[in-house]
């Protein structure tokens, strides 16, 4: 399966994801890998130098143009059983290929105004897809939740507003995520156990979606 992880707007923590859940993924013995689209930052790829040649492999390819995009995560599909695409946020046009390209669209958000506005241009984009005949399933995902906080609780309402399923798993704002990413690492190969267990209930539930489409 080909699962994206992207959104129009930077900082929300798209590659962090994409390579936690690879890790996970990777750790119950599937043949993973992630296809870094940005070709500025190449985070993901730059992740994998930092991991040790012993951990589980999760290999990361730099796949960076348009509709190529689709053929070169196509090619990846046929040698591995999950393909994670680590989109990247500024080319609009980029966007529309990779969800194109892909089995299930994971939005990461934040809860913050300007994140939920964001969520509006990728919409367009999600319908001008659907309008074509291709009905991909994308779910929002929140990140650095805290549902003890206000506003949180406000963004969370307004973000049902646009129609998209919000995924039952909220991730929170640790600092184990940026640790684990500075060693090449996974959150389920760090030492956080509540970060770990968030992912694994984040992986599990995509699991379940991808096993009903």
């Amino acid at each position: 399966m080909i699962i994206s992880i992207t959104n129009l707007k930077g900082g929300v923590g798209k590659s962090t994801i994409a390579q936690n859940l690879a890790v996970c993924l990777a750790h119950r013995g599937a043949k993973v890998c992630i296809a870094d689209t940005d070709k500025k930052q190449h985070t993901s790829i730059k992740w994998s130098g930092q991991r040790d040649e012993n951990a589980v492999s999760v290999p990361v390819f730099g796949v960076t143009e348009g509709e190529a995009l689709v053929k070169n995560v196509k090619a990846l599909q046929k040698e591995y059983n999950h393909v994670i695409i680590d989109g990247t946020p500024i080319l609009e046009e980029l966007a529309s290929w990779t969800i194109l390209a892909s089995d299930l669209v994971v939005i990461p958000t934040l809860p913050s105004p300007s994140d939920v506005w964001s969520i509006q241009e990728f919409k367009i984009r999600l319908d001008q897809i659907k309008a074509l005949g291709t009905n991909i399933p994308a779910y929002l995902l929140i990140n650095k939740h805290a549902a003890n906080r206000n506003l949180d609780k406000e963004i969370d309402e307004a973000i049902r507003e646009f129609g998209i399923t919000i995924m039952q798993t909220k991730l929170k704002d640790r600092v184990a995520y940026k640790e684990a990413m500075l060693e090449g690492l996974g959150v389920q190969e760090y030492r956080d156990a509540k970060a770990k267990e968030e992912m694994e209930e984040l992986t599990s539930e995509i699991l379940e979606i991808l096993s009903k489409l």
